[in-house]
């Protein structure tokens, strides 16, 4: 109902978001303040997305069936079977070609449960490799500066998660990962100091939390 009144009010655009909540279990009452629609030029959708301002699921949107099949659908990226950032390559694709209706209110319920491949997940490989993948396939979509800087911190910020799950993270790694983004990484220019604290910060949490665990296990 609510992207039905927003396609009307706004007209003829091929794709539409809104916000989501979460939890283990489906709330038993679910009345959601429905806010009419925003309609969005796609690089005001794009920075919004990247900088996580909304709670989106990259692949919960609704589209136009042409327009989706000219994006490309679905992609793997990377070598990991589940491919973690194919949902966040489809809003980027749509962005670069289209405005945008994105209804801020959480018409979506997304089940966290232990399961979940993208809570349990502890496999580094598998979600750098998929993070190269989706910067190279990006890159050229991403408009500014600042853009890419949000995407490779919220790679980084991912990446240091896994290493935290796998227990077993080595400066080795890091590094490893580091010169994996580099191609990436040294095209930043006014974000560059941003970016190698950004990395700092998150690679001294990371440490930190593993010592507090080992002790606490000890």
């Amino acid at each position: 109902s609510a992207v039905h009144q927003a396609l009307t009010r706004h007209g003829n655009v091929s794709c539409v978001y809104t916000t989501y909540t979460e939890g283990s279990h489906y709330p038993k009452s679910v009345q959601p303040c429905v806010h009419d629609g925003q309609l969005l030029k796609g690089k005001d959708f794009l920075k919004a997305y990247l900088q996580r301002r909304h709670k989106i699921q990259g692949w919960y949107g609704i589209f136009d069936t042409a327009f989706f099949q000219r994006l490309g659908g679905m992609h793997q990226l990377g070598s990991a079977w589940y491919s973690p950032y194919s949902d966040v390559f489809i809003p980027i694709k749509a962005a670069a070609a289209s405005d945008v209706i994105l209804i801020d209110a959480p018409l979506i319920f997304y089940r966290v449960h232990g399961e979940s491949i993208s809570i349990a997940s502890a496999d580094p490989e598998a979600y750098s490799s998929s993070q190269i993948a989706l910067l190279n396939a990006v890159e050229h979509l991403l408009a500014d500066e600042e853009n890419l800087y949000l995407l490779l911190k919220w790679c980084v910020g991912d990446y240091m998660e896994v290493l935290r799950r796998s227990g077993k993270a080595r400066i080795k790694d890091i590094a490893d990962y580091s010169r994996a983004l580099k191609p990436f990484s040294r095209k930043l220019k006014k974000h560059q100091g941003c970016y190698r604290l950004m990395v700092f910060k998150k690679t001294l949490g990371l440490f930190k939390n593993l010592l507090l665990r080992n002790k606490t296990n000890a």
